[in-house]
């Protein structure tokens, strides 16, 4: 029988880093930036042991190269990064060599990081423009599949000596790759693992708040007084605080302290659980805050919000009455301040815009204010939703 046919061949073809001597570039960073490596149908490299590996010398071997941007130690991982998708090859030998493709000791060699289990987690002192070559395999004489490679400087700010100074407002993104946990002083309201340490001189004296939103782990924070100093507050969970990220991540932490100005205040941001690495985030401001004054000569009297960047609105209430806060709130509002503060959606005396100053100015306008009257006085700070975040303690102000 005759007729015509067609034959499709393929043909599998290993890495093209199986070997050392054509090794694949990685940075800084998480490797690859898009899609993930693979030893898949990678052989073998004859004459690297793997001393760190008990016995195996790990099989399926891919190569790396590294040129260190600066001189310092380096931490190399295969655990998977947070927020991506986990890889499949999930226990690998990572070792460390300094260029040539020269079979012996390595620089470094890890078989399984206790952070993500069978993965491998190696740190090496690296020199400025120095080239390193990484060998990743698999554990297994036949074990294939896909990991990253990430790598990253340790962190300057390991240590409270060398803290990061912030800013008020948003700092970050930070990352915990290669960060250690700082011995002491240690935090009374959680473990915290892979620390960094920030620094914050005060301006003024006022409430500061410090919250850790948008960090990517279950976070740990505390605040201290000077290296080794006393601490001032600590926080694991914000949604025992009532902070900023109580709803929308609970486990983001968050501090409230009374700051004084001038004094320098030094931050641990850490992991409440097993991490080695993370990005993280730190956001300072002033709790808001306001002061009465009288206008000489005239028939007002003046509120202004001091020492605060506030997340919203602001709402000033003020009454004449002398008791304690249950009627007489200007405006025509008769409810007691703790009602006030989850119901000002009804209609609030007084509120302004957030401005970048962060000063707010109000003017209460009347017929003239005897001497020796007593104002009895609340602050609310109103989120963007439009909802209460926090409010001052009441005070009151004699004119």
């Amino acid at each position: 029988q005759q007729g015509i046919f067609t034959v499709s061949l393929s043909l599998a073809l290993a890495p093209a880093n199986d070997e050392c001597a054509v090794p694949t570039p990685v940075v800084d960073g998480t490797n690859p930036s898009t899609g993930i490596f693979t030893n898949n149908l990678a052989t073998d490299s004859p004459g690297f042991a793997a001393i760190c590996a008990g016995g195996p010398a790990g099989s399926k071997d891919v190569w790396y190269q590294y040129t260190a941007a600066a001189t310092g130690t380096v931490v190399a991982t295969t655990c998977s990064p947070v927020g991506l998708p986990a890889g499949s090859l999930t226990d690998t030998i990572l070792e460390v060599y300094t260029s040539g493709c020269i079979a012996g000791a390595p620089l470094a060699c890890n078989d399984d990081d206790a952070a993500c289990g069978t993965g491998s987690t190696v740190s090496f002192a690296a020199v400025q423009g120095n080239v390193y070559n990484l060998r990743v395999a698999a554990k297994s004489t036949t074990a294939s599949g896909t990991f990253y490679l990430t790598l990253s400087p340790a962190p300057g700010n390991d240590e409270c000596v060398s803290a990061t100074p912030l800013a008020l407002g948003a700092n970050g993104p930070f990352f915990h790759l290669g960060a250690t946990t700082s011995a002491n002083p240690a935090p009374t309201c959680a473990a915290s693992i892979t620390d960094v340490w920030f620094s914050y001189t005060a301006p003024v004296s006022g409430t500061i708040r410090a919250s850790a939103c948008g960090t990517t782990f279950d976070s740990t924070l505390a605040v201290y007084a000077g290296c080794g100093g006393t601490q001032i507050a600590c926080d694991n969970d914000d949604a025992t605080n009532l902070g900023v990220c109580a709803v929308s991540q609970p486990n983001a932490a968050f501090v409230r302290f009374n700051a004084t100005a001038g004094v320098n205040y030094l931050f641990r941001l850490g992991s409440a659980g097993a991490l080695l690495f993370g990005t993280s985030f730190l956001s300072l401001d002033y709790e808001f805050s306001f002061v009465v004054a009288p206008n000489p000569g005239a028939s007002t009297v003046t509120l202004s919000n001091v020492a605060a960047t506030p997340s919203g609105l602001v709402l000033n209430v003020v009454t004449l009455n002398a008791g304690a806060y249950p009627n007489g709130w200007l405006h025509g509002i008769d409810i007691p301040w703790f009602e006030l503060f989850t119901l000002v959606a009804i209609g609030p005396p007084f509120y302004v815009p957030t401005s970048p100053a962060g000063t707010f100015v109000q003017t209460l306008g009347g017929s003239g204010y005897p001497a020796g009257l007593t104002f009895y006085c609340l602050g609310i700070d109103l989120g963007t939703a439009g909802a209460p975040v926090a409010y001052t303690d009441p005070f009151t102000v004699t004119l």
